[in-house]
């Protein structure tokens, strides 16, 4: 995952906990929950001044691609 997205590390193992987390429930997608997961949170990131809730909110896009 590219790092220059995140403020710091604790973000960054943050998404990469979610993504785990969605290959786990998931199996066998991991190349395409990866891939979409960085496509739908990087507009997001982008502009956002409060980032909390941001992998809630990728975590949803991502299970309604899967489902």
């Amino acid at each position: 995952m590219s790092s220059c997205l995140f403020k710091d590390n604790l973000e960054q193992q943050q998404h990469e906990k979610a993504i785990s987390g969605l290959c786990q429930l998931y199996p066998g997608q991991d190349e395409f929950i990866r891939q979409r997961y960085i496509e739908n949170l990087a507009p997001l990131i982008v502009g956002a001044k409060i980032r909390n809730y941001l992998t809630i909110l990728t975590v949803r896009k991502v299970v309604r691609l899967l489902e």
